[in-house]
């Protein structure tokens, strides 16, 4: 796909571009379906976004739903540039026909595994920083977002940990994920905006940040504290934090699709341990950074208003019933006879209705779909402006673990039942 010169180097989702994509989307649904009509099969259509973006005067984008499959995307690209290159040279390229082309795209065992369903990561894709990342819970953290398949950057001071840090963490990457140690000193401003810097220079955007990186000077009494170490750890400890907050937060807003910051507190903000002062007070400061960039507290008064209220829409004595947990394609199998299987790891007991909040949300049904199930087992009047309630809980969930614009759609259901 190819965009229009005028299209900004930083690549933000405008209104143009998400236009470009739409008619790309709609094209290749249109290709799609022209070629299976003249089959006469059944086949499932790949995703119909592009993994390669051509902008002219910039140069080349691929894209895929990990660093890997971006990587496979654009040797792929580069092959067939250098193929086309060398017909040329000789005498002229010319592509196959368009219905050998679906052939090749839709060969059967590449919709077996579609039918099987490939089992993606919970981070695959997710672009992760974490400072303080050499040693202790920094490490752990770096080691289990490597596991669960994010592309992970250790910010760290010490340098001298660095080799057989990344030669640990590299082995606990099985996904085809990265990592990479990033020299970085978080109490200078202009060290953390470089570090950011590169890491969206090499990947594209930045989707989680962990503000671990700390300092526990020695234990004293307030008045034995020296103004030096009192001054280092509010650098280490809050500067440290602002610094990333200040720096990522910027890009986690132009890329549009929002993003996490974790910050590490402590057990001391709620009880101060003796002689902790300097220790307990930027760690208290830095929970106040938490609060002001996390759900406002007019949200937070919002949600409790409608708990306390939550039976006076949903109060019912009909008994639970099993519920899916996970309901999505990737779990429809089939077995050695041919019988569809649906597996579910996460089913659960619970109301009826709390099955729609997840099929109006991300499963497409239609309208047909929810007559059958009335007609078979009917549900009391008014389940439809219910729905929103069950569907409340996926998008807080989706907030709690992805950020972004799941916590303004839950708060749009909230403020129309409390608001």
């Amino acid at each position: 796909m190819v965009l229009k010169s005028t299209l900004s180097i930083t690549i933000t989702v405008t209104a143009e571009l998400k236009e470009t994509l739409d008619r790309y989307a709609e094209e290749y649904k249109k290709y799609f379906e022209r070629n299976l009509s003249l089959r006469g099969e059944k086949k499932i259509m790949l995703d119909a976004l592009p993994r390669v973006i051509l902008l002219p005067g910039v140069g080349v984008a691929t894209f895929g739903n990990s660093s890997k499959d971006a990587r496979i995307a654009m040797d792929i690209y580069e092959h067939t540039m250098s193929v086309i290159d060398t017909c040329e040279s000789i005498s002229h390229f010319q592509a196959l026909p368009e219905e050998d082309i679906f052939d090749v795209e839709y060969w059967v065992l590449e919709q077996a595994k579609l039918a099987l369903g490939a089992k993606t990561l919970p981070l695959s894709g997710k672009i992760a920083a974490i400072s303080g990342g050499t040693t202790g819970i920094g490490l752990a953290i770096a080691t289990e977002m490597l596991e669960n398949g994010a592309d992970v950057f250790v910010l760290d001071i010490d340098q001298t940990k660095f080799e057989p840090v990344e030669k640990g963490l590299k082995q606990k990457a099985k996904a085809g994920n990265s990592v990479k140690l990033v020299a970085c000193d978080v109490t200078s401003r202009s060290q953390v905006e470089k570090a950011i810097k590169e890491i969206v220079r090499e990947k594209g955007g930045i989707d989680l940040v962990v503000a671990n990186a700390g300092i526990f000077p020695a234990s004293k009494s307030v008045e034995s504290i020296s103004e030096g170490d009192w001054n280092r750890t509010m650098m280490v400890n809050l500067n440290g934090t602002f610094h990333l907050l200040a720096c990522t937060l910027p890009w986690m807003k132009s890329q549009a699709a929002g993003g996490d910051i974790i910050l590490v507190a402590s057990k001391n903000v709620p009880a101060p341990g003796k002689e902790a002062g300097a220790y307990s007070v930027s760690k208290a400061a830095q929970v106040q950074l938490a609060r002001h960039r996390g759900m406002s507290r007019v949200d937070a008064a919002l949600c409790d208003r409608l708990l306390a209220r939550l039976d006076e829409w949903i109060a019912d004595d009909e008994p639970p019933a099993l519920l899916h947990g996970d309901l999505w394609s990737g779990n429809l199998l089939c077995d050695a006879a041919g019988v569809p299987v649906l597996v579910d790891p996460a089913a659960y007991f619970g109301h009826r209705e709390a099955e729609f909040g997840m099929t109006a949300l991300f499963c497409g049904f239609s309208r047909r779909m929810y007559d059958a199930y009335h007609e078979f087992h009917p549900l009391r009047p008014g389940w439809q402006e219910r729905v929103d309630l069950y569907t409340l809980y996926h998008l807080l969930n989706h907030f709690n673990l992805f950020g972004g614009a799941y916590l303004r759609e839950a708060m749009v259901i909230v403020r129309r039942f409390v608001g």
